[in-house]
């Protein structure tokens, strides 16, 4: 499995995630196994103090909106959430580069959405790495309205 396609998984598994609190619940503990999994990925060290981790040892990426925000990359510029009717929100991310561009994702709560989005977002900057020009239905150029 490419890294890309890893960022992908994880961000369609937090989109269609349910918001969790601190209990024992399984739903608790296969959250956490996603923010550790996440941890993994982008390579999260806790020296480094990017957020507090509890037993699992890493920051609760999906339901901190100040832990998912470590994972936004520096060149995001500006972010927008909405709250639908339904009571989800989305969040979307523009990032300045070579091109700019517009990240788009959703969840039952803020931190799941940022997280998602963020997520996607390192997915596309590894595509960017490898050149490859298809782009992601979660990604359009900024100002196209294409998506």
């Amino acid at each position: 499995m490419t890294q890309e396609k890893d960022y992908i998984d994880l961000a369609d598994r937090v989109e269609a995630a349910m918001p969790w609190t601190v209990d024992n619940s399984p739903h608790f503990h296969r959250m956490r196994a996603t923010d550790v999994e996440i941890a993994r990925l982008v390579k999260w060290d806790s020296a480094v103090g990017h957020g507090r981790g509890d037993r699992y040892g890493v920051p609760a990426y999906t339901a901190s909106v100040d832990a998912a925000m470590t994972l936004v990359p520096e060149e995001c510029c500006d972010w927008l959430f909405r709250r639908f009717e339904d009571g989800t929100f989305a969040c979307d991310l523009e990032i300045v580069g070579e091109r700019v561009q517009s990240i788009d994702a959703s969840g039952a709560s803020i931190p799941l959405a940022l997280t998602a989005a963020a997520l996607r977002c390192h997915a596309s900057r590894v595509g960017d790495r490898r050149g490859e020009d298809g782009v992601s239905p979660h990604t359009k150029q900024a100002g196209t309205g294409a998506g």
